[in-house]
């Protein structure tokens, strides 16, 4: 038997953020934010605003990654 209290529930989303420029996926307000989010197969995750066209990654630079987008459904 544990004498561990039960904690409060964490919410994952509430730990992503953009690698680059930090920008959070939740807001502190509990909302999300506008800018989509995606993870890259050299799992990374990235804001919008740092896709690079040439499908890099930006944080690392692995070369012709795939992305997902992140959804919170």
């Amino acid at each position: 038997m544990s004498n561990v209290s039960a904690s409060p529930e964490l919410d994952f989303w509430e730990f992503v953020n953009c690698g680059i420029c930090h920008l959070e996926f939740v807001k502190e307000n509990g909302s999300l934010s506008s800018v989509p989010f995606w993870l890259t197969e050299c799992g990374h995750v990235v804001c919008n605003s740092h896709i690079n066209p040439d499908h890099s990654c930006y944080e690392c630079g692995s070369q012709g990654v795939q992305l997902m987008p992140l959804a919170r459904e």
